[in-house]
């Protein structure tokens, strides 16, 4: 009887909520097609649907396929705002339009040139078809971005790019590139970094990675999204043989200037000389210089000669030596990281007695056992001791140094439960040069011809 009456649309609503949880034990079949009628009608009216999405209801073959017809002539027959409403009405019923048929493709290349021209605020994400309507706008985009460039659609991005945040991650294509860099330049500064990260990675992966990156600089620089922590970015992440557009390395150079030495600073500096861009500040040019003779050394540790070639070896040393002590200091645990994957056993010694011998204050020496100490608990820990023990059988090694290599090795020891200590001492004589386990027997509290255990915490706290 209430079917029959023609309820308006917010009785129905009622109906169906009822019926959704089970208060009323009759058909729901009835009440949603006359609701979809009622609602379809308010569209019409220039009403919003309601964004909830209806509790599913099985129509039958025949009432949803004219639930899907009835909508999609409204949508060939209504205006641009009336299809973004009767989108999402469809979407509340879980109707899905059929898109294929020739008019309703042409229908919605005109919503979607509407969209384009006048960026009305519609609502995509509650679109039924909703991923079909954004590949027909973002064909559309397309297309206007290869006829007459970026003025063509300049605006339109500036409006509709969030809609597409999803769908733009591929750097080797020119309207992703500039959505992307139009949601950076949209974001807090300080979120900008992280999403260009991202892109970079894809961009790495990408087939043509140098026209892709040359593309996203411009891109980037257009919108206004390049600041200095993304100019360094570009700069140390895109390979050497890509071009740094002009622009970006003004952003760079700017705030290096300005900036207190770090070593991201360096890295920047590093990447820009590897590319040989002359630098037109002097103290920059200062520091380059002297990481120059560090990264020199760096590069030496893992080369066969710096091995083998005693002369080139001392040289390499010398030269890290005679760097500026601010730019060591900055580098000092990518020092000691090459030391300890260096294969020349007397590289700590040679370093340490090098750094020892510059009378700083503190002492890069002392700093860089300080950095040692901290791989000693770390997964690969065996070879910070192997380390240790090569560097004191160096006959230079000044003997608070020894002192220091000693004690946080003996400390580390004392940390160790006899199981884990046993296995600990003989993991590192089995690694060391034969000529060398005296010395760890010395170190480690052991009988030189006995790997067992003399000396070890207990649980207690006591000496066994």
């Amino acid at each position: 009887m209430i079917l029959a009456a023609g309820p308006p649309a917010d009785v129905l609503r009622w109906l169906d909520r009822a019926l959704a949880r089970r208060a009323m034990e009759l058909d729901a079949v009835p009440v949603r097609v006359q609701l979809l009628g009622a609602e379809l009608a308010e569209v019409q009216a220039a009403k919003a649907p309601p964004a909830e999405v209806l509790a599913e209801v099985p129509l039958g073959f025949d009432a949803r396929r004219d639930a899907e017809s009835e909508l999609s002539s409204a949508i060939l027959l209504g205006s641009d705002a009336q299809v973004d409403r009767l989108l999402r009405l469809a979407r509340r019923h879980g109707i899905e339009p059929e898109l294929a048929a020739a008019p309703m493709q042409r229908r919605l290349e005109e919503f979607a040139g509407g969209w384009i021209d006048r960026g009305p605020a519609y609502d995509p994400d509650r679109w039924a078809r909703r991923e079909e309507v954004l590949d027909i706008t973002q064909e559309a985009l397309r297309a206007r971005l290869n006829d007459g460039g970026l003025a063509a659609v300049r605006a339109a991005l500036g409006r509709l790019f969030r809609y597409f945040a999803d769908r733009s991650g591929d750097p080797s294509d020119p309207l992703d590139r500039h959505l992307a860099a139009a949601a950076i330049a949209d974001l807090p500064k300080r979120e900008r970094p992280a999403q260009l990260n991202a892109l970079l990675d894809v961009l790495s992966r990408s087939s043509s990675p140098a026209a892709s990156a040359v593309g996203l600089q411009h891109a980037l620089v257009e919108w206004g999204a390049v600041g200095p922590d993304e100019a360094g970015l570009i700069i140390t992440r895109l390979p050497e043989q890509i071009e740094i557009l002009p622009e970006i390395v003004k952003v760079a150079v700017i705030q290096l200037e300005a900036e207190y030495p770090s070593e991201h600073m360096l890295e920047v500096l590093a990447s820009l000389d590897r590319r040989r861009i002359t630098l037109p500040s002097g103290s920059l040019a200062g520091l380059l210089t002297a990481d120059r003779d560090v990264r020199a050394f760096l590069d030496a540790t893992s080369t066969d000669e710096f091995a083998v070639n005693r002369r080139y070896f001392r040289g390499m040393v010398a030269r890290l030596g005679r760097a500026a002590p601010a730019v060591v200091e900055l580098r000092l645990r990518s020092v000691l990281e090459a030391c300890l994957e260096c294969r020349h056993p007397d590289v700590g010694g040679e370093v340490l007695t090098v750094l020892d011998a510059r009378k700083l204050r503190p002492s890069q020496a002392r700093l860089l056992i300080e950095l040692w100490k901290r791989e000693l608990s770390q997964p690969e820990g065996i070879r910070a001791v192997i380390w240790g023990v090569n560097c004191l059988v160096h006959p230079e090694l000044p003997a608070r140094r020894r002192e220091q290599i000693i004690g946080a090795i003996r400390e580390y020891r004392d940390t160790l439960s006899r199981e884990h200590h046993d296995k600990w001492y003989r993991e590192v004589r089995r690694c060391l040069d034969p000529t060398r386990h005296e010395t760890w027997a010395e170190v480690a509290g052991q009988d030189a011809g006995k790997p067992r255990i003399n000396l070890w915490k207990t649980r207690d706290g006591g000496r066994s």
